[in-house]
């Protein structure tokens, strides 16, 4: 089984020189990197860690802790400084952590954190004396002097392909968390999949949108280093406008969620032509409408714009399809409206749609999505009644229950998948089945604005109706939407009001939040009918 430390140690080799990191003003060559990663390394060696949180944004002395946790054979719990302190408590104790590593700008919210033994704090000048007086047991670093330590790699640990690489934990940001595992193994087969599909080169510079909880930005670190490439983080204040920064650094591999695209529309920054340098754009998280592959395509003339899907159990993304290749077609040959699909599976890989009863469904039927291959997680941390739930053996297969459903249709004489919503995304409204998706759809095309259905429920939670809330503050743009909608769909789909909502939330990774739309409607008084 290759090991990517191997790997890592071939890129920090041949690609010395040449810059691994550019975060905000801080360039960071092949060469620095390595030096911080063998200083933490000997860190995570030095003192046996088993398990380490990893408190931080995308900043330099992140990104070298994640390389650094791969060096030692480690397992890592990224955590968010946006989630309550209470949710990485149960976190932390969840996964038995035995390390803690913050980056600078958390060191205030992790005082309130139930502290391990052993924890490092990364710390800018200002705050590296105040640190020290009051948390005596903390390992306090400066920044200064840990960039200009030349540490050299320290005697690792043997290597064990069943190890979970990481531990995320997915259920947003309340509720019980579920840890999912998943193995050395699983990723590094994952990763050179990716590899081997997109032919990375060392001439790339790769955006990174995803927080450290997103099992993505651990793609997209790897994905720059093994290739000799450069990671760009996005900065916070830019995160969902990154315009300036793709275009100072010339980004090649943009990857990002659909919704990026939407609110840079919104906004009004797109151009056409605007962003020659992309030439590969990943899109994950959610489905993907051709409206938004129009918009993008426009503005990256030489891009390819591909869907991608995965649940964060089998291991990032698992399906992918080509929704637009430049060196092949024209804009105005694509579809104007409707969702992309989802394609098909990565090699070794493979799905299945199933009903209630575990039986495939019929060609041309709706199923839940069922997912198996060689890059399958192990289950969830201490939980085996919900991973004996969600891993299921059949016809001597494990197969994962991923909650989405599927379709298989033709496009261009190819069976594809797409995504039709999720499973409790489907509802009955006065016993007929209606999918919330469906009506986003048919409201954002209407619109022309992002748009989302939502379930009305009585005292016993059953669904008695629809309502539909679109991103704008235009009220007329709802007047004129809601007449048109009973024309586009049946009776029983056609929402009974449509709302406003300047902003729509959106949860820790950047995705659409239905269910904080919800609650926000909820709390303006405006989830009635009529």
């Amino acid at each position: 089984m290759t090991d990517l430390v191997s790997l890592l140690e071939a890129s920090f080799t041949q690609h010395a020189a040449r810059t691994a990191l550019r975060v905000a003003d801080v360039n960071l060559t092949y060469h620095e990197l390595q030096g911080r990663v063998y200083h933490l390394t000997a860190f995570l060696v030095q003192h046996q860690v088993k398990t380490v949180a990893v408190l931080g944004y995308r900043s330099a002395e992140v990104e070298a802790t994640l390389l650094a946790c791969l060096y030692a054979r480690t397992t890592y719990v990224p955590l968010n400084p946006r989630f309550p302190h209470e949710r990485c408590n149960n976190m932390m104790a969840n996964a038995q952590v035995d390390a803690l590593i913050v980056c600078p700008e958390c060191a205030q919210y992790a005082q309130d954190l139930s502290i391990p033994a052993h924890t490092l704090v990364f710390t800018d000048d200002t705050s590296d004396g105040l640190l020290r007086t009051q948390h005596s047991d903390w390992t306090i670093v400066s920044i200064g002097s840990f960039a200009s330590t030349q540490a050299q790699c320290p005697p690792l640990p043997a290597y064990a392909e069943h190890k979970s690489i990481y531990i995320i934990y997915t259920s947003g940001t309340t509720g019980e968390a579920k840890g999912v595992l998943i193995s050395y193994r699983a990723f590094t087969l994952y990763l050179l999949k990716v590899l081997r599909l997109y032919q990375f080169t060392a001439d790339d510079v790769f955006s990174q949108m995803f927080e450290i909880t997103f099992d993505l930005s651990l793609q997209d670190l790897l994905s720059a280093i093994l290739s000799g490439g450069t990671l760009v983080p996005i900065p916070k204040k830019v995160l969902f406008a990154p315009i300036s920064v793709i275009k100072r650094y010339g980004i090649t591999v943009f990857h990002s969620v659909p919704s990026v695209v939407g609110y840079m529309d919104k906004i009004q920054v797109l151009a056409p032509n605007l962003l020659p340098s992309v030439r590969l754009s990943l899109f994950v998280g959610e489905p993907l409408w051709y409206e938004q592959v129009q918009l993008w395509g426009q503005t990256c003339p030489h891009s390819k714009i591909i869907n991608t899907y995965g649940p964060t159990e089998t291991t990032v993304i698992i399906a992918t399809y080509l929704a637009f290749d430049p060196a092949k077609q024209e804009l105005k040959e694509l579809p104007e409206h409707g969702r992309v699909p989802l394609g098909n599976t990565l090699e070794h890989a493979a799905y299945s749609l199933r009903d209630e009863q575990q039986h495939v469904v019929p060609a041309g039927t709706q199923g839940e999505i069922y997912l198996s291959g060689d890059q399958m997680g192990d289950g969830y941390l201490g939980s085996p009644q919900k991973t004996a739930a969600a891993f299921v053996e059949l016809e001597g297969t494990i197969w994962y229950r991923t909650g989405d459903l599927g379709l298989v249709e033709q496009h261009e004489g190819k069976p594809l998948l797409t995504f039709c919503g999720r499973c409790n995304d489907e509802v009955k409204v006065n016993g007929f089945r209606v999918s919330l998706l469906e009506v986003d759809e048919c409201l954002q095309q209407l619109a022309g604005v992002r748009a989302l259905a939502l379930p009305v429920r009585d005292e016993f939670s059953l669904v008695h109706g629809i309502i539909g809330v679109l991103e704008t503050t235009d009220l007329q743009l709802c007047a004129t939407v809601q007449k048109q909608i009973v024309s586009k769909l049946p009776f029983y789909m056609v929402p009974q009001a449509i709302r406003a909502c300047d902003n729509f939330p959106l949860n820790a990774n950047g995705k659409l939040d239905r269910k904080a739309l919800l609650q926000l409607i909820k709390d303006r008084g405006e989830l009635t009918l009529g």
